[in-house]
């Protein structure tokens, strides 16, 4: 999860997250929605940010905080945590369908 640091935008930031997280080197180009979920045992809610990245480099490498690293197609995905569902549907429909987004879940 990446944290606010001033004078950081937050394309660059979700770069440096994802370069410290797995190895690769990631270009945010769009974003691709906003999607709330509530916290649990919270009054709060989280929200994720998520932005269609393209590879530019890197290695794909395991990390504490990605034990678990892998491409996928969209028929033969992995368990993944529910409130990701959607977000990663989306991302699918833009790739393969053209959708153009970005979602908002209110």
């Amino acid at each position: 999860m990446a944290t606010s640091r001033p004078r950081l935008a937050l394309g660059p930031r979700v770069e440096r997250e994802l370069r410290e997280e797995t190895g690769v080197v990631l270009r945010a180009r769009r974003l691709l929605g906003v999607y709330d979920r509530p916290a649990q045992g919270s009054l709060h809610h989280l929200y994720n940010i998520v932005f269609w990245c393209v590879v530019e480099g890197g290695v794909l490498t395991r990390t504490a905080e990605a034990p678990d690293l892998g491409y996928f197609v969209r028929d033969i995905l992995p368990p993944l945590v529910h409130h990701h569902d959607k977000a990663i549907a989306d991302a699918f429909a833009m790739w393969h369908d053209g959708w153009q987004g970005p979602a908002f879940d209110p």
